[in-house]
């Protein structure tokens, strides 16, 4: 593959009754991928109805162009916003090989998307160190091919996302920056929300796809705080709150028919509607404490603590329990397809000279070897089994750094 971007952008100050940055810019990108995959399922029956080789390939142009303002309406007042055209095309070819062709063995797709997004906020500075801001932002997200068709299914094409997010926030500091405080509430309203998920169907792979729920909402708030107690000290938290849920989302799955004396296979639909978005933790909390001692032309030591509580994960639209059986009932223990609430702790010993140019530090991660997953899969219906990627278990290790110049 390979890819070509540029952007150009020009910008400036007028200084008039009030004052005005601005900037005007496009951008053009053109990226060319080629790929052959080559599944082999041995002499195991997957291997009879499966996609034994896609060769495709998808060329993308993209463009756009916007312009910016910022405007004091007041010493303690700004205005400032921005719009930008967006234009992507794709064509997509793909050349695909079954044991036993079910369906079209070539695909040949073209698809054009364009779409007009902007943003526009108003901060208010009450101090030079409190402000606070008020914000709309309109965006967009462009289609996508979904390369791991199925003798079933063929390429799909998931639509282009559209979002309106609205956002109210402040920052401040005090004791000269030694405390710092900023928070965000905001709302996001999703049209044609694209999810990363997987499917299955009768003797393929999992396949890894992007699907559109018709509508899904957010909403939520974010706080982060700073504090600089004593010399060399510095202690951060972070705190998230989101309430997330599919407002308009039904789902179609391939099942074996339990006990048929007719067709083995059965669709059904599934109802996803009110459920939590994919990777969203309602809450999540995270600490960083770090002490520097630095001891002149013998160093700097720096020891670095750092905490983070998740709450439970789901990997699927159906809140982790997955898909269940082809007369709708679920029987997999609750949060199967989930990552329950769990703390994760690493720690940093550091070293730095003098002049900067020599760092050497031991680490280790994951601390109490909390076993994490990062990503699940209900493959019962086909598979008769759950397919987990896990992340890294305690890792330990040293790092050398040299600056030259």
């Amino acid at each position: 593959g390979w890819q070509f971007y540029q952007d150009v952008k020009i910008g400036g100050d007028v200084d008039l009754e009030y004052p005005i940055s601005w900037e005007v810019g496009a951008y053009y990108l053109k990226e060319d991928l080629d790929v052959d995959v080559f599944n082999d399922f041995g002499n195991t029956p997957a291997g009879a109805v499966a996609v034994l080789q896609r060769d495709y390939t998808q060329r993308t142009d993209s463009a756009g162009g916007h312009f910016y303002l910022a405007i004091d309406l007041l010493e303690e007042l700004t205005l400032d916003g921005g719009f930008r055209w967006n234009w992507e095309e794709k064509s997509f070819y793909m050349k695909t090989i079954s044991a036993i062709p079910l369906g079209e063995p070539n695909f040949d797709l073209e698809e054009e998307w364009d779409s007009p997004t902007g943003t526009v906020r108003l901060t208010y500075r009450f101090t030079e160190s409190i402000s606070s801001y008020w914000k709309y932002t309109r965006g967009w997200k462009p289609g996508s091919y979904n390369a791991t068709a199925s003798v079933f299914t063929g390429v799909t094409v998931a639509k282009p996302e559209v979002i309106d997010s609205f956002e109210w926030g402040v920052a401040a500091a005090w004791l000269e920056d030694r405390l710092t405080f900023n928070g965000q509430i905001f709302f996001y309203a999703y049209q044609d929300y694209q999810i990363f998920t997987a499917q299955q169907f009768l003797g393929g792979t999992p396949e890894f796809v992007i699907l559109n729920a018709d509508d899904a909402e957010v909403y939520g708030a974010e706080l982060e705080a700073s504090a600089k107690l004593w010399e060399g000290f510095k202690f951060d938290v972070r705190f998230s709150w989101l309430e997330t849920q599919f407002l308009d989302f039904v789902r179609t799955d391939q099942f074996l028919t339990q006990n048929s004396t007719g067709s083995p296979i059965t669709l059904r639909a599934s109802q996803n509607s009110g459920n939590p978005l994919l990777n969203s933790p309602r809450f999540k909390v995270s600490l960083t404490a770090s002490q520097t001692l630095d001891f002149d032309e013998l160093g700097a030591w720096t020891l670095r603590w750092d905490g983070v509580w998740t709450d439970i994960t789901y990997f699927d639209p159906t809140q982790g329990v997955g898909l269940g059986n082809d007369d709708g009932n679920t029987f997999l223990p609750d949060d199967t397809i989930a990552m329950r609430a769990h703390w994760l702790h690493n720690l940093r010993l550091s070293w730095r000279s003098a002049e900067e140019r020599l760092e050497a530090s031991a680490w280790i991660r994951n601390i109490e070897n909390t076993a994490v997953k990062q990503f699940a899969f209900d493959g019962s219906t086909f598979q008769s089994t759950t397919i987990y990627f896990v992340g890294d278990p305690r890792t330990y290790g040293v790092t050398f750094k040299v600056k030259f110049f």
